[in-house]
């Protein structure tokens, strides 16, 4: 509701009180937030390989962007735009380095304040056969 005021009375006298000047709101609206789930660290794909970028959300509107980090620093963006069901299918491209530092950053296009990253970092790695 919106028309909410405090008021505050001794116990020994409701009659001797002060109340709020004006109303305020309360609402039941929580933030929105997005938690990857996968890779979150330790994780080693190999180049050319498919695997699933996973991640729950709450109360956020629209679709959201994956980024591909490195050394803290955004490398490749993997997907600009994809819906927010909490899974999307990356087909890791054999062009990119074999490193040990990735993460990957997730965040809602309406709400750029809305994001989250891996909580540690995980490997692309070239797979040698023999």
């Amino acid at each position: 509701g919106s028309d909410y005021k405090v008021r505050i009375s001794y116990v020994s006298d409701e009659n001797e009180y002060d109340e709020s000047d004006g109303n305020f709101s309360l609402s039941t609206d929580s933030q929105p937030t997005l938690t990857i789930t996968s890779p979150n660290g330790g994780e080693e794909w190999a180049l050319g390989s498919t695997h699933d970028i996973t991640w729950t959300s709450s109360d956020v509107s629209g679709s959201i962007k994956i980024e591909l980090y490195t050394s803290g620093s955004a490398y490749q963006t993997i997907v600009e735009s994809t819906d927010d069901n909490g899974s999307y299918s990356w087909t890791i491209s054999s062009e990119l380095e074999g490193w040990t530092d990735y993460r990957v950053r997730i965040s809602s296009i309406s709400d750029e304040s809305v994001y989250d990253e891996s909580d540690g970092d995980f490997t692309l790695s070239r797979l040698l056969w023999y």
